[in-house]
Order: structure tokens, then C-alpha cells, then sequence
């Protein structure tokens, strides 16, 4: 749906089309739609959101103008200072606002899981969201009237996913997968609304990426730009999961072979923690590993030799030769030195490693 600003004449014409045919007649009071019109300036986003909610709702033109002036005073000064600067959005805010504020606070009392799914959406891109991605909480048919409960509000519209990389999705359900758009706007408001209810973090700490897997790498590969946006997000670093969620990314640009995107990312991971944890603490030692298999997938063996080295150390000084993560840390170094020709050396740790693990039997 185009923001601009529509004629009187095409506004009518929009509103006839998105009432249902039973309140397809209130456009016919020519003074009770002018004011109607008047009242969202004539935008098409705002006309959509209000015809759904007297669908919804079974009300008049005029309940609506009620409701609407009530709220607006309301819903302004809640989200006005979320928009400044908004280029064009800064003309259209208190329209929209106004009508999303009366819809999704009906919303709020009536289908919960609607009004959580908007606020998952509000945190992440508006554009090409997997109903994968939504968090499952509650039964499929609770999930299924929740989403037919935004695009009911106009809030979110639902598109098929296209490609082939979403085909082994339909494979596994046995029915065609989807994701939905939220307009810009809505995407807007809602987070103005978040933040100005202190609900912003909660929503964005929600996991979304799992941690890279092969098996499911057709499943996250679309999470992606969605954890991406998340990430812009200055506030989500004063949370453990701003960390966790950077983490799962570098872990499936490894695996998409992404490899000096990796290697970025922790070294952003150690740039946040170093002042934070000892160097012998477990975060550090895993990031610092995997930093070290990420320049090895480059060929730089020799950085990779150097940060394995350095992990092994810290490793068996704090966990000993037997720990699990020491020996894979110590099987990257043997591998490292294999491929640069340090034969004996590398044959050494891969004896030492065969036997630690037939202690193990």
C-alpha cells in the first residue's frame, strides 16, 4: 500500500473496496465519509487500517471518528518522540499512529499472541519475515489466528516464499511456506510503542538465529538479515543475548563459507569481552578458536597456528589435556601444522590425541 496522499474521490474508492460489502453502504453518507476522510488526511495506509477495524468490529463510520479522536491525542504524545527526523514519514505519523493505536490496543485485550507477534516483527526487518521465525509459543490453530488476526488489521500482508532453497521446507511441513511485510510505518510506530512501554529489549533479546547446522541451513539462511537488523540496534549489547545472537551469526557465515565475515565478527566478539571475562574464560577461549578456524578456512595457517597455540595454553591450564574442547583446540593446531609442512610436530599432538581418547573406552 502506497503512503501518498490519496484525492478525495480515490479515498472513497479505497474505502469502498477494503469494506466488506456489508458496510460497503456507509460510504454513500457523503458528510459522515468526507469527515471520515478528512479526519486520516485522505492516506491510503491509514484508510486500510481503519476500514479493517469496522470490519472487525461491526461499527459506523461515525463509532470510528469516536474512537479515533479519543485515541489520538493518546497515541501522539506516546509516540511522537520516536519520530523525529523521519523524512517522509514526518508529515504522515499522526494519521497512522492514531489509527494503529486503535486497532492494536483492541488487539492487546483480545488475541495476545497477535499483539506479540506484531511486537517480534517491530524488532527485526519489516520486509520477508519466515512464519518460521515467529516465536511458537502456543497451539498451531492459536498461531494461525494470530496471523490472520494482523492481516485482518491491515498490519502485516503475507506473501509465498519463491526460490528453490525454501523447497526442502515444504518437503519437511507438506505445505508452501510463507513470510509477511510489515509496512514501514507500522514497523515504525510499533517500535516507537515498545520503547515507550520499556518493552523494546525484551522483545529484541528473542532468539532468532540457531547456531550454524548444516542440516537446517535452508531453515536460518532467511533469519539472517533479520538477526543483521537486530544488531543495529545499539541497546541489544548491554545484554548477554546481544552477544549470543553475534555469536550464532558468525557461526552460520562459517558455515555458509562466509569465512572472512567470520573472522569480523569475533574479532568484534573479543573487542567486547577482553575487559570483560579473564583470558582463560571459556567465551574467550571459544571465540579466540573459532577466529583461529575461520583464518584457517582463509589459508593464513600461520595466525591460525599462533591463536591455536595461545588457546591451548589457556585450555590446559584451566580445564587440563582431557577436556573435550582442549583436545579439538589441539586437533585445529595438528591440523595447521600438517598443512605447513611440520610433520612430526603435528604427528605428535595426533598421537597424544588417539591416546586421551582410548582412556575414554
Amino acid at each position: 500500500m502506497e503512503l501518498g496522499m490519496l484525492d478525495n474521490g480515490d479515498g472513497k474508492e479505497v474505502l469502498r473496496t477494503r469494506l466488506f460489502e456489508k458496510y460497503q453502504h456507509l460510504v454513500e453518507d457523503e458528510v459522515m465519509t468526507d469527515e471520515f476522510l478528512n479526519m486520516l488526511t485522505c492516506l491510503a495506509l491509514a484508510i486500510v487500517q481503519a476500514a479493517a477495524f469496522i470490519n472487525q468490529n461491526d461499527i459506523q463510520l461515525s463509532d470510528y471518528i469516536q474512537l479515533y479522536r479519543a485515541s489520538k491525542q493518546q497515541a501522539t504524545q506516546l509516540l511522537s518522540e520516536h519520530f523525529q527526523d523521519q523524512g517522509r514519514y514526518r508529515e504522515m505519523k499522526n494519521p497512522i499512529a492514531t489509527t494503529w493505536y486503535v486497532s492494536f490496543d483492541q488487539i492487546t485485550s483480545r488475541d495476545k499472541l497477535a499483539a506479540d507477534y506484531l511486537s517480534f516483527m517491530a524488532c527485526i526487518a519489516n520486509n520477508d519475515i519466515p512464519d518460521s521465525i515467529l516465536p511458537g509459543e502456543g497451539p498451531q490453530l492459536e498461531q494461525t489466528k494470530a496471523i490472520g488476526t494482523l492481516k485482518a488489521y491491515a498490519f502485516v500482508t503475507e506473501r509465498m516464499f519463491a526460490g528453490d532453497k525454501y523447497e526442502f521446507q515444504q518437503a519437511q511441513t507438506q505445505r508452501p511456506k510463507i513470510s509477511f511485510n510489515v509496512h514501514p510505518l507500522v514497523h515504525l510506530v510499533m517500535r516507537g510503542w515498545l520503547k515507550s512501554q520499556s518493552q523494546w529489549l525484551k522483545w529484541v533479546e528473542k532468539e532468532i538465529v540457531p547456531f550454524g547446522d548444516h542440516r537446517t541451513r535452508e531453515m536460518w539462511t532467511p533469519y539472517l538479515p533479520h538477526a543483521k537488523y537486530v544488531m543495529g540496534v545499539p541497546e541489544i549489547f548491554e545484554q548477554d543475548a546481544g552477544l549470543d545472537l553475534l555469536e550464532r551469526i558468525g557461526q552460520c557465515k562459517m558455515m555458509l563459507g562466509r569465512y572472512r565475515v567470520a573472522e569480523e565478527i569475533h574479532r568484534q566478539l573479543l573487542c567486547r569481552t577482553v575487559n570483560v571475562f579473564s583470558e582463560e574464560h571459556p567465551y574467550i577461549t571459544g571465540y579466540k578458536n573459532c577466529l583461529g578456524v575461520a583464518l584457517f578456512k582463509q589459508n593464513r595457517y600461520g595466525e591460525a597456528e599462533a591463536i591455536f597455540r595461545e588457546v591451548t595454553v589457556l585450555r590446559e591450564k584451566t580445564f587440563g589435556q582431557d577436556d573435550g574442547w582442549t583436545r579439538n583446540v589441539k586437533n585445529n593446531l595438528a591440523t595447521v601444522l600438517r598443512l605447513q609442512d611440520y610433520f612430526e610436530v603435528a604427528e605428535k599432538i595426533y598421537r597424544l590425541m588417539i591416546t586421551l581418547s582410548e582412556k575414554d573406552f
